[in-house]
């Protein structure tokens, strides 16, 4: 007996399937790119009045302002190519480049905190925004918010003394921990919260692909009901005038079935359907579309196919169904009306022509292939 082992990841909690990995990082980079985009284009405007506006002298904070725009700029840009271009596709370049935002961020603040504003006697504003903006902002995985936040505290813990040999680092040394463990915490909660929210999502989406598919199925038979054959018909159709080709269908009946539910019961006319369908499902190409017209009538719409190919199938059809034992047991045949679409030009005419050599063969012995008005 084998034993299959269900590997998860848990985050947080939070498992996440292995097969769903690869689009959990597609969902997480999309989102975390798209942030970077927002926020880079407030801040170049932002950087650039606070260079020309504010700081009218020049001074090495303007300057600062200066080059955080350009920066900025650089990662509107390379933002809106991933968006746009088929650097899409790259999930590995991504994550590289929201850890360069988030890397040049903090760089900025770090270097505005022990460079220029370590004298003010407290952690200047600027990298106090720079921890918990990036916290509530970004989605990082706590691996990666752990390195970000413990990479940061530590080196203002060691670059403040060497900067700064004036200042008593007890002073701050209390704060930059906390800020930074209470940031990381926010990160990691802020994290659990997007993969509680990705699951979310994919539970929507598996619950509408289920609802999708019971409405365009037969719930009996499994195949395509008469709603979705009536979509594909004016789908094969639109492409058949549009690239002046031809189509044609099948609708088939199953010979004297009313007698298969007299005699054996409706449990037994079911099991019928189930192994007709099957049988017709087993024998068409993959490109013809089938489905439970009615009752026990069934649609084959065969795409470029012209009406004698389409009356070959119905043929081959014909004799399997009528050397098949339905429940191990029973023996039927079924009746088939063929047309094609040149011979009408829409998609009533075509059906009304199948509808009608169909009704010939029932009249006129069954078992039969009509693809010709009688």
């Amino acid at each position: 007996m084998e034993t299959f082992v269900k590997l998860k990841i848990s985050v947080f909690g939070q498992p996440i399937e292995p097969g769903e990995k690869l689009e959990f990082r597609t969902y997480q980079s999309e989102n975390n790119v798209f942030r970077i985009l927002i926020i880079s284009a407030f801040l170049v405007v932002e950087q650039l009045f606070y260079a020309f506006r504010v700081s009218n002298i020049p001074s090495l904070m303007k300057t600062v302002y200066i080059y955080s725009s350009l920066l900025m700029a650089f990662f509107v840009i390379f933002s809106l190519l991933f968006m746009k271009t088929g650097l899409k596709a790259k999930i590995f370049a991504k994550q590289i480049f929201v850890q360069l935002f988030i890397i040049s961020g903090m760089g900025i603040a770090l270097y505005r905190f022990i460079l220029i504003e370590a004298d003010l006697g407290r952690i200047p504003t600027i990298y106090i925004a720079a921890l918990y903006g990036i916290a509530v902002i970004f989605y990082l995985d706590y691996i990666q918010g752990f390195i970000c936040y413990a990479a940061v505290s530590v080196a203002a813990l060691i670059l403040l003394p060497v900067y700064h040999p004036e200042i008593i680092l007890s002073s701050y040394s209390a704060d930059v921990i906390s800020n930074g463990m209470i940031a990381f915490i926010l990160i990691s909660l802020n994290y659990r919260s997007f993969v509680r929210g990705f699951h979310h999502k994919k539970e929507i989406e598996a619950v509408n692909a289920v609802l999708v598919e019971q409405s365009i199925r037969d719930s009996l038979t499994a195949m395509y009901n008469r709603r979705k054959l009536d979509e594909v018909l004016k789908e094969v159709t639109g492409k058949t005038i549009r690239y002046n080709k031809e189509y044609s269908v099948i609708l088939m009946d199953i010979d004297l079935f009313k007698d298969v539910n007299d005699s054996y019961g409706h449990d037994t006319g079911d099991k019928v359907l189930v192994e007709f369908a099957g049988i017709i499902s087993k024998h068409i190409r993959e490109v013809d579309v089938c489905g439970r017209w009615g009752g026990e009538e069934f649609l084959i719409i065969c795409p470029e196919t012209p009406l004698d190919s389409t009356e070959q199938l119905a043929q081959r059809l014909k004799t399997i169904i009528a050397e098949h034992r339905f429940c191990g047991k029973y023996q039927l045949t079924a009746s088939f009306g063929i047309a094609a679409f040149s011979e009408t030009g829409s998609i009533q005419g075509i059906l009304k022509s199948a509808d009608i050599r169909l009704y010939y063969a029932k009249t006129h012995g069954r078992n039969m292939v009509v693809s010709q008005d009688g």
